[in-house]
């Protein structure tokens, strides 16, 4: 079955905060017809159908067509599919010793990858290179938040014994309730569909020490301010917080995986 070219768009806005939805953050698409995809109708109002995946609003109850029984086998198919792969092939192991270890990161510097890398190397005795972003001052400024992946060079892990558990304690897999069968289906198909990227990646052998850390007390991030009601519409904040220059960051998780997409549920920012 087709992917939806909305479907990634949608599972992320699923899991943001309403406020960072209505300053446009992983908006809905334009039209599903558009990108030949099909829409997927919930009830708007008493009169009224909208599409999960797109700006698209029509009259009559469409909302009531659910997927054939084909179409959710289908569905339902490909994600055990793609959950038995990584099941069969993942490699996870929590890093309890980083657990607490600060970075020390200059927020202004233009090197700051390069920087963190360093900072991390003290600890970390690992053939390593981080992953670049585009929103690493982004995080810190509005979350106060280190995401970190390091490819890891040369190394080799055994796969898991148990690693259904692991999934569930690391959220990936979930026990969440739906109100009917094609909002099932569609939360299955947006899932199968992020998880073809990180099979992917399980596919071409590659390895990540991932670290999230936090910053210590004394730093303010934008969404601690919108907290207080101290935020413009926007979504930034009123008065600029006078953070220092090099802010503390703990480490609250870290691990070895080949799953890069491991945290997703249980570390969501944007």
């Amino acid at each position: 079955m087709k992917k939806h070219p909305y479907a990634r768009r949608s599972w992320i806005r699923s899991r943001l905060p309403w406020f960072l939805i209505k300053i446009g953050l992983a908006s809905k698409g334009e039209d599903c017809e558009i990108v030949d995809a099909k829409h997927h109708w919930y009830k708007k109002d008493d009169f009224h159908s909208a599409c999960y995946h797109c700006e698209v609003v029509k009259k009559g109850e469409l909302w009531k067509n659910p997927n054939t029984k084909l179409e959710s086998k289908i569905i339902q198919n490909s994600l055990f599919k793609n959950l038995k792969f990584i099941a069969e092939n993942l490699i996870f192991e929590f890093q309890s010793d980083l657990i607490g270890k600060v970075i020390i990161v200059n927020q202004k510097s233009i090197r700051i990858d390069h920087d963190i890398q360093l900072e991390v190397s003290k600890f970390v005795n690992l053939n390593m290179t981080l992953k670049s972003t585009t929103y690493r001052k982004k995080a810190i400024n509005k979350y106060g938040l280190l995401d970190l992946e390091f490819e890891l060079h040369k190394i080799e892990k055994p796969r898991c014994i148990e690693p259904v558990q692991i999934l569930r304690n690391e959220r990936v897999l979930t026990k969440e309730e739906y109100e009917n069968q094609k909002e099932l289906d569609d939360a299955r198909d947006t899932m199968s569909f992020m998880l073809e990227d990180d099979i992917k990646s399980i596919k071409a052998g590659k390895i990540y020490l991932k670290i999230f850390a936090k910053a210590k007390t004394g730093f303010v991030s934008h969404y601690d301010l919108f907290l207080k009601g101290e935020s413009k519409r926007n979504g930034n904040p009123i008065n600029k917080p006078n953070n220092p220059k090099n802010v503390d960051f703990e480490i609250v998780d870290a691990c070895i995986t080949n799953l890069p997409g491991v945290w997703f549920n249980k570390h969501f920012y944007l």
